[in-house]
């Protein structure tokens, strides 16, 4: 009787619209404009960072300017401590 009560008033899931690309593309153009503040700038940077990388809130939240390496110009390397994903949660 309970779980039948549960089923008949539950909510249906709504998800969630996934971020495209043209998404991301107005985003910069919003936040990452010429005249914008270093605020607004670093908000641009931490969707692309996000959307880029994959990755959870935790893990973005997480992130410390010791684990953020530039790589000769070409790459970033994001050391990410503990990740949802990660089989041992160790982070790499």
């Amino acid at each position: 009787m309970l779980a039948s009560a549960k089923r008949s008033h539950a909510k249906p899931v709504s998800k969630k619209e996934p971020i495209t690309p043209e998404m991301m593309s107005l985003i910069c153009k919003l936040y990452a404009s010429p005249c914008a503040s270093p605020a607004t700038i670093r908000t641009a940077a931490v969707y692309v960072t996000a959307y880029a990388g994959f990755l959870w809130y935790s893990e973005l939240a997480g992130i410390h300017y010791c684990d953020i390496k530039l790589c000769k110009g070409c790459h970033v390397e994001i050391n990410i401590a503990m990740s949802k994903t990660g089989i041992y949660r160790f982070g790499s």
